[in-house]
């Protein structure tokens, strides 16, 4: 382009031409000479004539071939609006074949199904039955089995001083971390009156969920800590004047460094390591690069009866939620695992969950939990089934 050597005061922008093929450069010129408009000092160039004039002949060349050209705005609009940026939309190319008059649209992806909860986890053990005072195993015995009761009760005691730690009833269960972690048994349990349990061999499951790549092992995580989750706070809620706050680690806050090397002296020392079953499976969801990791600000709803779920389920890292239920309220923190019961079986929250601060999450995507699920092994569908429908039982009793 060449410089124009008049004055600013002595330039008027071009008459406008009506029947001129190149509409959009003359916009853009007048726009250049328009009076509350800074001068450019710059003469309409021809080259911009041409390509306009190409671009013409392509628009036409496209309709020729049936396809309808992009719609742009009128050059009045562009001398308008010419300060504002332009969007280019995808074009294809005006040399390619042209496209068929009807294209079938894509199939749609189908939505994974909701899994039906169920009381009792069917084809995944066997059942056995228990006389009045006999010891289902002992503490130090190998967590090789999960074991549900499905009629009476039993003691969990220690056999030290023969002190009973907790009393299980119809619908419980016991020793779920042997499924990912094996090991030892921590305590002893009795039968109190003649017992019902169905018992599930863990070592086939834990070999499947091993070479597993997808999301079975932190569903299966996520799920049992929810569980233990439940567990403690029906316990709380049965306490009067019991503090309702549930954390796995306290206050303590580990950085990734920390974080690994508590799972490798654990991983190093698997019956002397000092951590709960909870907290170290909590310490791998924390730590596995197959969730994301997201903030939610403080105030931010993460679920409640009045809104869907929106397939997603969190494991709480770092902050503290409220939830509300029941007329009560209670603080969840590190460890807490929010609607991964809910989202596997399609079920709404029974609990509101609100951010009180500023919370770190693991996300757990149910679109590909429910996916990997559908191609599970029995066994541990079963469990799933079973699990969801004991946290959602436990949960729908806090409204009590």
């Amino acid at each position: 382009m060449s410089s124009l050597p008049s004055s600013p005061s002595s330039r008027k922008p071009p008459p406008r031409d009506p029947n001129s093929r190149t509409p959009r450069v003359d916009a853009a010129e007048r726009f250049l000479f328009a009076p509350n408009a800074k001068p450019t000092g710059f003469v309409l160039s021809e080259v911009a004539k041409r390509l306009e004039l190409e671009l013409a002949e392509a628009h036409e060349l496209l309709r020729a071939n049936g396809i309808e050209p992009p719609v742009n705005s009128t050059p009045e609009e562009s001398a308008d609006a010419a300060a504002e940026p332009v969007r280019a939309a995808p074009r294809r190319s005006m040399f390619a074949a042209p496209l068929p008059s009807a294209e079938p649209a894509p199939a749609p992806v189908a939505r994974p199904q909701a899994i039906k909860p169920s009381t009792a986890p069917v084809n995944a053990g066997e059942t056995v039955v228990y006389e009045d005072g006999q010891v289902l195993f002992n503490k130090g015995d190998a967590a090789n089995h999960l074991a549900i009761i499905t009629a009476g009760s039993v003691e969990v005691f220690d056999p030290a001083d023969n002190r009973v730690l907790a009393t299980l009833g119809q619908g419980a269960s016991f020793g779920e971390m042997a499924i990912l972690e094996g090991g030892v048994r921590g305590a002893s349990v009795r039968a109190s009156g003649e017992v019902k349990c169905i018992e599930i061999r863990t070592e086939p499951l834990r070999a499947i969920l091993k070479a597993d790549t997808g999301l079975l092992v932190p569903t299966v995580e996520g799920l049992l800590l929810q569980q233990s989750m439940a567990n403690f706070l029906t316990r709380q809620m049965a306490k009067p004047d019991a503090a309702l706050v549930y954390e796995i680690l306290g206050d303590e806050n580990l950085n990734s460094v920390q974080m690994q090397r508590k799972l490798n002296e654990a991983y190093a020392n698997p019956n002397s390591h000092g951590l709960s079953a909870e907290q170290l499976t909590y310490l791998k969801l924390q730590a596995t690069d197959r969730l994301q990791t997201s903030l939610y600000r403080a105030g931010r709803s993460l679920g409640s009866p009045s809104q869907p779920p929106d397939g997603e389920a969190f494991v709480l890292v770092e902050g503290a939620v409220e939830a509300h239920v029941g007329g009560k309220s209670i603080r969840l923190r590190h460890g807490s695992v929010l609607g991964l019961a809910e989202g596997i079986t399609g079920t709404p929250f029974t609990w509101s969950l609100v951010a009180l601060e500023d919370v770190t999450v693991k996300i757990i995507p149910m679109d590909r939990v429910l996916r990997d699920l559908e191609r599970a092994n029995s066994g541990i569908g079963g469990i799933v089934r079973y699990t969801t429908s004991r946290i959602l039982e436990l949960q729908r009793s806090f409204a009590s």
